[in-house]
Protein backbone atom coordinates (compact mmCIF):
# COMPACT_ATOMS: atom_id res chain seq x y z
CA UNK A 1 0.00 0.00 0.00
CA UNK A 2 1.09 3.36 -0.66
CA UNK A 3 2.41 6.10 1.86
CA UNK A 4 0.26 8.76 2.63
CA UNK A 5 1.25 12.40 1.43
CA UNK A 6 2.64 14.37 4.13
CA UNK A 7 2.01 17.61 2.58
CA UNK A 8 -0.29 19.60 0.45
CA UNK A 9 2.52 19.11 -2.10
CA UNK A 10 2.75 16.02 -1.66
CA UNK A 11 -0.70 15.51 -2.25
CA UNK A 12 -0.99 17.73 -5.58
CA UNK A 13 1.88 15.84 -6.47
CA UNK A 14 -0.27 12.76 -5.96
CA UNK A 15 -2.96 13.76 -7.88
CA UNK A 16 -1.70 15.30 -10.67
CA UNK A 17 0.11 11.87 -11.11
CA UNK A 18 -2.93 9.90 -10.52
CA UNK A 19 -4.50 12.49 -13.47
CA UNK A 20 -1.23 12.07 -15.86
CA UNK A 21 -1.43 8.19 -15.89
CA UNK A 22 -5.40 8.48 -16.29
CA UNK A 23 -5.04 10.97 -19.61
CA UNK A 24 -1.98 8.19 -20.35
CA UNK A 25 -4.50 5.23 -20.26
CA UNK A 26 -6.99 7.16 -22.05
CA UNK A 27 -4.95 8.30 -25.35
CA UNK A 28 -3.60 4.22 -25.21
CA UNK A 29 -6.96 3.38 -25.31
CA UNK A 30 -8.20 5.55 -28.09
CA UNK A 31 -5.32 3.61 -30.26
CA UNK A 32 -6.65 2.29 -33.22
CA UNK A 33 -6.29 -1.75 -33.56
CA UNK A 34 -4.03 -3.48 -33.91
CA UNK A 35 -1.75 -0.30 -33.12
CA UNK A 36 -3.33 -0.58 -29.34
CA UNK A 37 -3.10 -4.05 -28.55
CA UNK A 38 0.20 -3.98 -30.22
CA UNK A 39 1.46 -1.41 -27.63
CA UNK A 40 0.11 -3.03 -24.95
CA UNK A 41 1.40 -6.23 -25.81
CA UNK A 42 5.49 -4.90 -25.49
CA UNK A 43 4.98 -2.46 -23.21
CA UNK A 44 2.54 -3.56 -20.08
CA UNK A 45 3.35 -7.43 -20.90
CA UNK A 46 6.86 -7.09 -22.55
CA UNK A 47 6.63 -9.22 -25.51
CA UNK A 48 9.21 -9.47 -27.79
CA UNK A 49 8.49 -7.91 -31.32
CA UNK A 50 9.07 -11.42 -32.98
CA UNK A 51 5.99 -13.10 -30.65
CA UNK A 52 3.47 -9.80 -31.54
CA UNK A 53 4.91 -10.12 -34.94
CA UNK A 54 3.86 -13.73 -34.87
CA UNK A 55 0.44 -13.37 -33.15
CA UNK A 56 -0.72 -10.37 -35.76
CA UNK A 57 0.85 -11.78 -38.79
CA UNK A 58 2.69 -8.83 -39.70
CA UNK A 59 6.76 -8.55 -40.23
CA UNK A 60 8.89 -7.62 -37.41
CA UNK A 61 9.58 -4.21 -39.51
CA UNK A 62 6.28 -3.24 -39.10
CA UNK A 63 5.35 -3.93 -35.76
CA UNK A 64 8.69 -1.98 -34.87
CA UNK A 65 6.54 1.32 -37.05
CA UNK A 66 3.49 0.30 -35.55
CA UNK A 67 5.32 1.28 -32.23
CA UNK A 68 6.94 4.51 -33.47
CA UNK A 69 4.10 5.84 -34.62
CA UNK A 70 2.12 4.92 -31.36
CA UNK A 71 4.69 6.76 -29.31
CA UNK A 72 5.41 9.22 -31.27
CA UNK A 73 1.34 9.91 -31.19
CA UNK A 74 1.28 9.51 -27.64
CA UNK A 75 4.16 12.25 -27.57
CA UNK A 76 2.57 14.62 -29.21
CA UNK A 77 -0.64 14.44 -27.32
CA UNK A 78 1.04 14.77 -24.36
CA UNK A 79 2.84 17.20 -25.37
CA UNK A 80 -0.62 18.89 -26.37
CA UNK A 81 -2.19 18.26 -22.72
CA UNK A 82 0.62 19.98 -20.52
CA UNK A 83 0.22 22.90 -23.06
CA UNK A 84 -3.48 22.83 -21.84
CA UNK A 85 -2.41 22.05 -18.38
CA UNK A 86 -0.23 25.42 -18.33
CA UNK A 87 -2.87 27.57 -20.30
CA UNK A 88 -5.31 26.24 -16.99
CA UNK A 89 -3.15 26.94 -14.50
CA UNK A 90 -2.81 23.29 -13.49
CA UNK A 91 1.34 23.58 -12.99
Amino acid sequence: MAAEPTSRTDLETVVLSRERSAQIVALIRSFPEPDRRIFIKRYFYYETLENIAAETGLTKKAVENRLFRSRQALRQQMHLLEQEDTYEGKR
